[in-house]
């Protein structure tokens, strides 16, 4: 007879004059249930926050995120991007223009990156669900509409449905502070379209424009800042970004973005 089982059947059930040695037995192995339970539930609850946040992360933010070493903008012309685009499992290439603007919306100013988009941000993000008021357009008919962010909508009073433009003032590229300030100084006007809510430090931060809007107010010529990539599913980070390295070189960190649950192409 294997010992240790006899062992545990003697004290786990004894006879009736050792009744104090059964309830001690029955606290102590329902003391060990109870803990292993909230422990794994714990777990659990904390495991699905984070595929949670992840999934946020992933309707926003690309798989891969290319940025320069040095300043903030880069000519993608002057490097083989053309061959990044070919690689076998990039799915998305999108140039990207993100820079602070000041919003000013009735009263009310606020400070926030504007992030100009191409027209396929739609293919390789989940934009479209984390509308949660009006609609995801950039532009028609030549007039051209903006997303914002849940935080900076709050802080403006941006509703879709007002029909006041929201202005947008940036330093002129180059420009030195002068007598007149104005003069140092690029305006433009958008209408707001919609609103989306992802995270509270992104939608605080972001509002979304077309990429020519973004291209002509910060006047960035051809420069973009930064390059974003989509993969497909079966396809695995760590290797596209070694060989984007490779083709590359030195111009750009080793930075990365890759959410742990990616959204749908």
């Amino acid at each position: 007879m294997n010992l240790p089982l006899f062992i545990a059947r003697r004290y786990f059930v004894s006879k009736k004059k050792q009744n104090i040695i059964n309830i001690i037995s029955a606290i102590s192995v329902g003391g060990i249930i109870v803990g292993t339970m909230a422990l794994i539930i714990v777990l659990s609850v904390f495991n699905g926050f984070q595929s949670l946040i992840n999934t946020f992360f992933s309707s926003f933010d690309p798989d891969l995120k290319i940025s320069p070493v040095e300043g903030k903008m880069f000519d993608p012309k002057e490097f083989d991007f053309e061959k990044i685009k070919s690689l076998p499992g990039v799915v998305h290439y999108a140039e990207i223009i993100e820079e602070v603007a000041l919003l000013k919306y009735g009263t009310q100013t606020y400070a926030a990156v504007v992030k100009g988009v191409p027209e396929n941000f739609q293919k390789y993000t989940i934009i479209d669900s984390l509308i949660i008021d009006g609609k995801f357009i950039l532009e028609n008919q030549g007039i051209n509409y903006t997303v914002v962010g849940q935080g900076v909508a709050y802080n403006l009073g941006i509703r879709p449905e007002f029909t006041d433009p929201l202005l947008l003032y940036v330093p002129k590229k180059g420009k030195q502070v002068s007598v007149n300030p104005a003069r140092a100084i690029n305006h433009n006007y958008i209408f707001p379209s919609g609103v989306f809510a992802v995270l509270e430090e992104i939608d605080a931060k972001y509002i979304i424009v077309s990429h020519k809007f973004a291209a002509e107010l910060f006047e960035s010529d051809d420069q973009v800042s930064t390059v974003e990539i989509g993969l497909a599913k079966d396809i695995n980070p760590k290797k596209i970004q070694n060989e984007i390295e490779k083709i590359l070189g030195s111009s750009f960190p080793r930075e990365k973005q890759i959410p742990a649950t990616r959204p749908d192409f």
